[in-house]
């Protein structure tokens, strides 16, 4: 199922369930033009992620900096690292994101 309005708790922790208990982890095919505000907002999550680039541009920030990821890019996000991805391109940037709980 695509998540295109990530809801957070106050502390910013996103309140997604991605997978379940028997299998927690998540697999998303995603253009950032679906997403309710055209970005992946400011967010933290327990599980690391690992964002690829289909197509298009996106910038990825974190308290510490930021990256820009190109086509065929890819970044991995640490757990419990607050972050946020955006839309800098031309094209629509077209991600596929891989959830996946360090325990499993």
């Amino acid at each position: 199922m695509q998540i295109y309005n990530i809801e957070t708790n106050h502390k910013g922790k996103e309140l997604t369930l991605h997978g379940n208990e028997d299998f927690p982890c998540a697999f998303y095919d995603e253009k950032f033009s679906q997403f309710i505000t055209g970005e992946v907002p400011w967010h933290w999550h327990d599980e690391i992620e690992l964002v690829y680039v289909v197509e298009g541009r996106c910038k990825v920030q974190s308290l510490t900096g930021s990256l820009i990821l190109e086509q065929g890019d890819a970044v991995f996000i640490n757990v419990a690292c607050l972050h946020k991805l955006e839309d800098i391109g031309e094209l629509d940037c077209h991600i596929l994101n891989f959830v996946l709980n360090p325990g499993f």
